[in-house]
């Protein structure tokens, strides 16, 4: 109940659309002053401050990080889904990341093949494989990404 609760305090933080709304009844449709603007301004950075410390919550209840990452994704997709052209936006957007990352990865590990007669410990060998490493954590988080692009939108 406590995730799901903080997952629509998210939602809600998440939305443009409500934003939108904010703002506009901030502007009330004219020319805004300086203390209507701070206000967005400290309104904006007190649901930055809410946002964090939600984050905090959860990891402190059990959530992990990544479990914690992919609520506010999916929060996100929820808002997408409304709009078919923004969730096939996405949906493109993510597959494209997912072959570039393979892409560069790839191609780091055909450079390492070059390097078969350098020793291990060579800094340059040390840093492709680092690179290789980052890639497929990276990899992993975007590919986690299409796997909730496709549970929402069924």
């Amino acid at each position: 109940e406590e995730v799901a609760a903080i997952s629509e305090a998210i939602s809600v933080l998440n939305d443009d659309d409500a934003l939108d709304v904010f703002k506009a009844s901030l502007s009330g449709g004219k020319k805004e002053s300086f203390l209507q603007r701070m206000t967005k301004k400290n309104v904006i950075a007190k649901a930055r401050v809410f946002i964090k410390a939600v984050r905090t919550l959860l990891i402190e209840i059990g959530v992990s990080e990544e479990e914690v990452k992919a609520l506010n994704y999916s929060n996100k997709l929820q808002e997408l889904t409304k709009n078919s052209k923004a969730i096939n936006n996405e949906i493109n957007f993510v597959r494209k990341k997912i072959e570039d990352i393979k892409s560069e990865m790839n191609q780091l590990e055909n450079n390492l093949q070059f390097f078969s007669n350098v020793a291990d410990d060579n800094p340059m060998v040390i840093d492709v494989k680092n690179k290789i490493e980052n890639y497929k954590s990276n990899l992993k988080e975007w590919i986690q990404k299409l796997s909730i692009i496709k549970k929402v939108i069924r």
